[in-house]
């Protein structure tokens, strides 16, 4: 879309083929594998729960790398990146296989979800050091439990390009509840914009779309907004073409 109109980001989670680094740190083998990854969708003309009103430049894509999350474990795959030199590692790989941003989650000294500030500083750190020019994306969101200033801390002091901003509570994976309610994301979208830090609004469903539209006429946001719309998760939104699409068609327009 034109610089006016809202940004639709998918998220690609998948294996980037391996690339050698430019920046001087050590190649990480196994750490990104040799699949590769073509996506299409095939709208059909005059369906309406298929068809998007919005117009795309289908030649621009932007891929952001999701590196760590919060619940993925090494016993999951052994080379999941959770330390920051391994977090950083990842990220200059990613970047070399053609990825604009990476989503940062850190994780404590027994690889568990973790918003400390100094495994933030560290992984930043040893990115911008080497002066690769990847968008960072620090997560507000690094697991249960997190007090408002944890959340908030990493993005409002190391001024990443970008922060999330979950626009919603939501039963978690059937098991939690993750709880962004209305007072911390009032703060959370004021910190973002004292910061000069864009936040990337994530939405799980259709009522997340609607507090963030609800924002962005408030002025807890700001327009031109970065919508990442996050299907599949269990508690929110199936991942069809339906649901992409209905979701596309209610973005507002700038």
């Amino acid at each position: 879309m034109d610089a006016t109109g809202s940004r639709i980001v998918i998220t690609l989670l998948y294996e980037l083929r391996s690339r050698g680094l430019r920046y001087g740190l050590p190649p990480c083998p196994g750490v990104m594998g040799p699949a590769a990854v073509s996506a299409h969708l095939d709208w059909e003309e005059g369906n309406r729960m298929t068809t998007t009103r919005r117009l795309n430049d289908s030649n621009k894509v932007i891929v952001t790398a999701a590196l760590t999350g919060a619940v993925t474990t090494k016993q999951d795959n052994p080379y999941l990146p959770t330390q920051p030199k391994e977090i950083a590692e990842a990220a200059l790989r990613c970047y070399e296989a053609g990825a604009a941003m990476v989503h940062i989650h850190v994780r404590d000294d027994n690889d568990a979800g973790s918003m400390r500030f100094d495994k933030f500083e560290e992984a930043v750190g040893l990115i911008r050091a080497t002066g690769c020019p990847v968008l960072l994306n620090l997560t507000s969101s690094g697991g249960q439990g997190f007090s408002w200033e944890e959340r908030i801390r990493p993005f409002r002091e190391l001024r990443p390009e970008m922060a999330s901003f979950d626009a919603g509570t939501m039963n978690w994976l059937h098991s939690v509840v993750f709880m962004n309610e209305p007072k911390f994301l009032e703060l959370c979208g004021q910190e973002m914009r004292a910061a000069g830090v864009k936040p990337e609004i994530e939405v799980f469903d259709m009522g997340m779309l609607n507090t963030a539209k609800h924002y962005l006429k408030t002025g807890v946001l700001d327009a031109p907004a970065h919508f990442q719309l996050c299907l599949g998760a269990p508690g929110g939104m199936e991942a069809t073409t339906e649901s992409l699409v209905y979701l596309v068609n209610h973005l507002p327009e700038n």
